[in-house]
């Protein structure tokens, strides 16, 4: 309405130009965000993805990793002119990702489900591409949004593949010493693993290295958001490398074994589309090098900047310092060693000490049962929400079958009365209708 148009273009033209007010183009922001947090899943409307991920693997590798999901990043992009003209609603969507990315690295550490550590995983790898939207940093989130997509269907894609030849099992509890059967795919995941963990030269790598600097260089917040994203970091390598070392190192599962033996081998098309997807989790990253370190603009960042349809350069000046050379150097090896601890951790406490997941019922500490528990979030929305939500409508069922009935009922009742005593006027005799005629012309 504030643009008279919903045309894009006409849109972003219109929010552009700066005419806009800034009451208006925050409030706009906001509405916009809400509804992408709902499609994007963060906080606190992230709870449908984790239970999305019930469906097949190819439908998450596709829809949640790639594509739908996604959707609510690149509508922000799409109209990021009004977000150039909303600082403050910016800094929410700033804090609202960084925040999501959080929570679900977190809630990944600890889980058992192969399909729920990769389903956290998306929806922290979805936060850092909202912290980058609201930062400022419109291409770094597109470039995330791109690589993600490749080393994220490959994920599930390959957990698929291990579940199938598990012979539908997903608990990481049950698995183990699949590289010697399988190498092939042990390879495959681990690459993508190392990915999702931003191990440096990678696709992953180059694309969180650029959110993790666009937080640092925000002027409110930015030290904060900024450990956030390696904060996020660390513990993104330490469950990637956590779910390969489980699933495809140490002993085998032997009572799966003696139970259900191995899958046999599948054919090589079986391996194809991970090949197709290996690729890219190569070499996608290299598009988009950092100046910092290929010393100018890459042609995948000039193209997006190119596109935009507001300078960027507007929302630095408001909210962004220029951050030095040494500065932007320093941040990159901050979050390589933040990956690089994450992994090594996982490495020498899942690999080196040999430790696995603390058995079903077993005691946990109270940190591990945090991250298992999902945070309680669920069962605090069933108290808030689901649990009120549903007496309200017993009761109203209850009414429902008491009054509806009755009123149902009720007219019926009526009508036959009212019927009742019509017929009793038609009596046939003439008398009477004679006097009914005269007091009819009386009245």
């Amino acid at each position: 309405r504030v643009a008279n148009t919903a045309d894009f273009r006409e849109i972003a033209l219109a929010f552009s130009k700066g005419s806009i007010a800034a009451s208006h183009a925050n409030f706009i922001a906001l509405m916009i965000f809400i509804a992408a947090a709902a499609k994007s899943a963060q906080l606190p409307l992230y709870t449908w993805l984790p239970d999305a991920m019930t469906g097949p693997t190819p439908v998450s590798a596709l829809i949640h990793a790639a594509t739908m999901v996604t959707a609510g990043i690149f509508l922000m992009l799409r109209l990021e002119p009004v977000f150039v003209l909303a600082p403050q609603a910016s800094m929410i969507v700033a804090w609202t990702g960084a925040l999501t990315a959080l929570v679900a690295a977190f809630i990944a550490v600890a889980q058992t489900d192969i399909k729920k550590v990769l389903a956290f995983s998306t929806v922290s790898q979805l936060g850092l591409m909202v912290l980058a939207v609201g930062s400022g940093a419109y291409a770094a989130a597109f470039f995330h949004l791109f690589t993600h997509a490749f080393f994220k269907a490959m994920l599930f894609l390959s957990a698929g593949a291990v579940i199938t030849f598990k012979h539908h099992e997903q608990n990481i509890r049950r698995m183990g010493g699949m590289a010697k059967p399988r190498p092939l795919l042990a390879v495959l995941f681990w690459l993508a693993l190392a990915a999702l963990a931003g191990i440096p030269g990678l696709a992953g790598f180059f694309s969180k290295d650029h959110i993790i600097a666009a937080a640092f260089s925000l002027k409110y917040g930015g030290v904060i958001l900024g450990g956030i994203a390696v904060t996020v970091s660390l513990l993104t390598a330490f469950y990637s490398f956590r779910l390969g070392i489980l699933v495809f190192h140490g002993q085998p599962a032997a009572h799966d074994e003696a139970k259900h033996g191995e899958a046999e081998e599948p054919s090589v098309s079986f391996y194809f589309p991970l090949i197709i997807l290996a690729i890219p989790t190569l070499f996608a990253g290299y598009v988009g090098v950092p100046a910092l370190l290929s010393g100018y603009e890459s042609q995948f960042f000039e193209f997006i900047g190119r596109n935009l349809a507001a300078a960027p350069d507007e929302f630095r000046q408001t909210l962004q310092y220029h951050l030095e050379h040494k500065t932007e150097l320093a941040i990159v090896a901050l979050g390589i060693a933040a990956a690089l601890l994450g992994a090594v951790s996982a490495l020498v406490y899942y690999g080196m000490l040999h430790r696995r997941p603390v058995a079903e019922g077993a005691y946990h500490p109270a940190a591990t049962r945090l991250s298992l528990n999902k945070l309680y979030i669920d069962e605090i929305y069933h108290f808030i929400f689901v649990s009120p939500y549903k007496k309200i409508a017993e009761k109203i069922s209850a009414w429902d079958f008491r009054v509806i009935p009755a009123i149902s009922d009720g007219l019926g009742y009526l009508v036959q009365e009212i019927g009742g005593a019509l017929a009793r006027l038609q009596n046939g005799v003439l008398a009477h209708y004679a006097a009914y005629m005269v007091a009819g012309i009386l009245f």
